[in-house]
């Protein structure tokens, strides 16, 4: 399946109305029409695993991508406290370091009016995850403040080099 090329072609959606092909986020095969987001997670198509829908290049997919992997690091420190006791000096390790990680991120879209998808995206683009769990030890004895202006600092040095 070919899909337009440009951004503003005309496209059929599953209500039977007209939309441009930059708000599709799939074609489904089945009824032969494309997919807008809202109508997407109104049909749960992709919760059904629908063998008819055709992704397209869509920023609604990263984004999903990211909110289960959220979903996945809150369920995982979540863990944590309830299981520690039967857990293996390994598996505490990674998962301290996975919620010191995402308590990171909380801290920083929080201070910086931003959704944790978005900021759980810019840690993982610039390395800064990494950072933190290389230098967990000593970040997790300084303030919030600290900690923000760290992260702050590693994303100003993380652009200056890319340009």
């Amino acid at each position: 399946m070919t899909f337009p090329q440009d951004k503003y072609a005309i496209c059929k959606t599953l209500n039977g109305n007209q939309t441009y092909f930059f708000r599709c986020v799939g074609f489904c095969n089945y009824h032969k029409v494309y997919v807008t987001a809202k109508q997407a997670r109104f049909k749960q198509c992709a919760a059904k695993h629908c063998n008819a829908l055709i992704k397209t290049d869509h920023p609604y997919w990263r984004e999903r991508e990211l909110k289960k992997q959220l979903r996945k690091l809150r369920k995982e420190s979540g863990r944590l406290s309830v299981k520690q006791d039967s857990q293996t000096e390994e598996q505490t390790e990674a998962n301290s370091e996975v919620s010191f990680e995402l308590k990171c991120v909380e801290l920083y879209a929080s201070a910086t009016n931003r959704s944790l998808t978005s900021v759980y995206e810019m840690f993982f683009t610039t390395g800064l995850h990494e950072k933190l769990t290389a230098e967990k030890e000593r970040l997790s004895t300084i303030n919030s403040a600290e900690l923000i202006g760290f992260c702050d600092d590693f994303i100003q040095n993380y652009a200056r080099n890319i340009r």
